[in-house]
């Protein structure tokens, strides 16, 4: 394999440094200087030339080696990258099948509790009810007694008293592996997808500006002639 090595030029760096100098410190205020200003442009396009020709023949040798290295690691990376994806999705399916049978547990472990709480409040409002009953009774008041035996107690009642035992989802910890959320997306419908989430055709919206020129219009958009420099070389543009 041929060696690669970057080429070195100090004379054309040295004029391009000039000339951009020069440059800078021009001023067109007339039409000679215009027309020699385009002269420089000749200049200009000759050092160009000049400099890619420098760098030129290296560039397609890095091109073609970069490409050659790229084309062999990708051989090796292929089957690798493979198993890598198919473990991933294996470990990703049993963590999901581990939290939905956690979930499952902590549902049945939670309506349980619920139930208990339901049980342990309507025996609280049942005692509270015969106590005050008795309460009215010690009282002589034997009818307003009789009235709060012969009540039903409501859901209100029972709702009223309920102390709810919140249980937690179960967290398995996995040494050395970690899952975490990762939320991907998929177009079904673009025409209605929110217009803040479309990008929008700047090629289209350059050939547009380029074919309808001064009488362009469109909304959202700023439409300007910024011009081009174009000069005869031998007779032709």
């Amino acid at each position: 394999m041929e060696t690669i090595f970057v080429p070195q030029n100090e004379t054309v760096e040295k004029q391009a440094l000039v000339c951009l100098a020069d440059i800078t410190a021009l001023a067109i205020t007339t039409d000679k200087m215009f027309q020699d200003a385009g002269k420089v442009r000749k200049m200009i396009a000759g050092m160009k030339a000049e400099i890619k020709e420098t760098f030129g023949e290296q560039k397609e040798l890095a091109h073609k080696t970069h490409k050659a290295i790229c084309t062999q690691e990708k051989k090796y990376l292929e089957p690798v990258l493979e198993a890598e994806g198919l473990l991933n999705q294996k470990l990703i399916a049993y963590d999901r099948e581990q939290k939905e049978k956690a979930e499952k547990e902590r549902a049945r472990l939670q309506a349980e509790a619920d139930e208990k709480a339901r049980e342990d409040a309507k025996r609280l409002a049942e005692e509270e009810r015969l106590k005050d009953a008795q309460a009215h009774k010690d009282a002589g008041e034997d009818e307003t007694a009789e009235a709060i035996l012969d009540h039903t107690i409501t859901e209100t009642e029972i709702e009223e008293n309920i102390k709810p035992e919140y249980i937690p989802p179960v967290v398995v910890a996995k040494s050395g592996v970690t899952i975490k959320d990762n939320w991907q997306y998929e177009i079904t419908d673009p025409s209605i997808i929110p217009t803040q989430y479309c990008c929008p055709d700047v090629k289209a919206i350059a050939g547009y500006a380029k074919l309808m020129k001064e009488k362009a219009r469109m909304d959202g958009v700023r439409f300007w002639n910024a011009g081009s420099v174009s000069a005869r070389h031998n007779g032709t543009y």
